[in-house]
């Protein structure tokens, strides 16, 4: 379901309650979409530890009308291609652990997705993991419905060299480990209040270091104009002075 506007709106504000909605609607999909992509616990977490981390930072810059969904997505994809590393062994690969039944064809199904190029391979993935229609593909990659398209299609070519009919029960198979990558209601709620308590700390912290700041600045001026209050009245009676028309001899 999509985030309603009058929460965005309040969460905008950082309201607790609010950023925690935003968030923990958001969290299962950036968890499953991280790790999956990925193929690795560690570094899956790692996207979703900096995903959330700047969705709170910038959460106050969005603007009305902006979708929180579409946002987290594209944001998910580009941290994983800036975190994305030589693909995991089939045996720790994610895809693979979490399958009902590893077999022969499945893992040779997934070596194949694995060596695909980049956007072939979240196309294939995001479409039979977390059902994204062509739209959906196109927001979270950063194109058009019609490259999304053409991503998918061409994936879909090439993994039909190695799975050949039975790539309908192979990627089925795969769905079906992908979505058992979310993370525990536990998880999600636990990780959720922290990120926002920190994120309402340093915004408070910021807060406080600015107000220090200007008051620094102004006792600063304050001092200033007191030390040097004398050199300030003379300099003040020498420019009246200046200003003064100068007397006519004689007058």
């Amino acid at each position: 379901m999509p985030v309603a506007e009058e929460t965005l709106k309040q969460a905008r504000r950082l309201d607790r309650r609010a950023a925690e909605t935003v968030l923990t609607e958001m969290y299962p999909a950036v968890w499953r979409m991280a790790y999956a992509l990925s193929g690795r616990a560690t570094l899956g977490r790692k996207i979703v530890d900096d995903v959330f981390r700047t969705s709170l930072r910038v959460m106050p810059t969005w603007g009305r009308g902006l979708m929180a969904e579409n946002w987290f997505f594209h944001h998910t994809l580009l941290n994983a291609r800036r975190a994305a590393s030589d693909p995991p062994s089939l045996k720790e690969d994610l895809l693979v652990t979490s399958a009902d039944e590893q077999t022969p064809q499945y893992l040779a199904f997934i070596s194949a997705i694995r060596k695909l190029p980049f956007q072939q391979r979240e196309a294939f993935v995001l479409h039979h993991g977390e059902h994204f229609n062509e739209r959906l593909l196109g927001i979270a990659m950063d194109s058009s419905t019609t490259a999304a398209r053409q991503h998918l299609g061409a994936a879909t070519e090439a993994i039909s060299a190695v799975a050949g009919e039975e790539l309908p029960a192979l990627a089925k198979k795969m769905g079906g480990a992908y979505a058992k990558l979310s993370p525990t209601e536990t998880t999600v709620v636990n990780y959720v209040r922290s990120q926002v308590g920190r994120a309402i700390w340093r915004r408070r912290i910021g807060r406080l270091i600015r107000r220090l700041i200007v008051l620094a600045i102004v006792g600063a001026m304050i001092y200033c104009g007191w030390r040097f209050r004398d050199r300030f009245v003379q300099q003040y009676r020498d420019w009246q002075n200046d200003q003064m028309p100068a007397t006519q001899p004689g007058k």
